[in-house]
């Protein structure tokens, strides 16, 4: 609990440091289609976390099958293995950036993907909280969508010029972005597995309260047998004193 509550105040505080770089690059950049595209995919390094990554996994196959994907990176051991049940080897690979992320291994693991003429496209699970978690598959480079120059931008005053900051702005904004995403899987996978972990102490304490209403039976029903045979014995000796 002290972990999951650590992981949410860093995913609170990136928020908080991502949303003023969001609002401004607000429709100032203009997003630049490309025929190639590429799918980073963030799960769980381990196991024993529900459908977490199965119900990741089956929007990524949709996602597959409506759209070519020429290159593959992937953060966790399961989508690993994912990719290699369909005999597709990633690029890049990552178990660590998920375990214990910080914004310089994220960055850097972004930043090493060969991006070029590429759009990147970002699949994990989105914490919206402890019971509610959505698969998601979201384009961040080279415009994240939630910035694409078809929404409105804001009204500042610039200097230096907001063609100038844009690009070295954008960059940041991007690499801010995926260590977000990487958070947010982990923060999604690490409720999953209370719940799991929950689940299975409630359903193992409604066991322990069966298996203990069916000794106390067995008992009662041994002592009842016990008391039937001491009765019968007795009159059983009763009956031969009187004769």
């Amino acid at each position: 609990m002290v972990m999951i509550q650590r992981v949410k105040t860093r995913f609170t505080f990136a928020e908080e440091y991502a949303a003023p770089l969001r609002e401004f690059l607000r429709g100032r950049a203009p997003n630049q289609a490309s025929s190639k595209k590429m799918l980073v995919i963030i799960a769980s390094n381990r196991g024993l976390c529900g459908n977490y990554n199965s119900s990741l996994f089956s929007i990524i196959e949709e996602f597959m099958r409506s759209n070519k994907i020429d290159s593959f990176a992937v953060v966790g051991k399961k989508s690993f293995e994912f990719l290699r049940r369909r005999r597709i080897v990633p690029i890049a690979s990552d178990g660590e950036i998920n375990n214990k992320p910080d914004f310089n291994g994220a960055a850097a693991f972004f930043r090493g993907l060969n991006k070029e003429q590429r759009e990147v496209y970002v699949a994990y699970n989105a914490y919206k909280s402890a019971s509610n978690l959505l698969p998601t598959i979201s384009r961040l480079y080279p415009v994240p969508e939630e910035v694409e120059y078809n929404s409105l931008c804001g009204d500042y005053i610039l200097e230096p010029t907001a063609k100038e900051l844009v690009g070295e702005m954008l960059e940041h904004y991007i690499e801010v972005r995926f260590f977000q995403m990487v958070l947010s899987a982990m923060l999604g996978e690490m409720s999953a597995r209370m719940m799991v972990l929950s689940g299975a102490v409630d359903n193992s304490k409604e066991l322990i309260g069966q298996l203990r209403i069916s000794i106390n039976k067995a008992r009662q029903m041994a002592i009842t047998r016990d008391l039937s045979e001491v009765t019968a014995s007795a009159e059983v000796m009763r009956g031969d004193e009187n004769e």
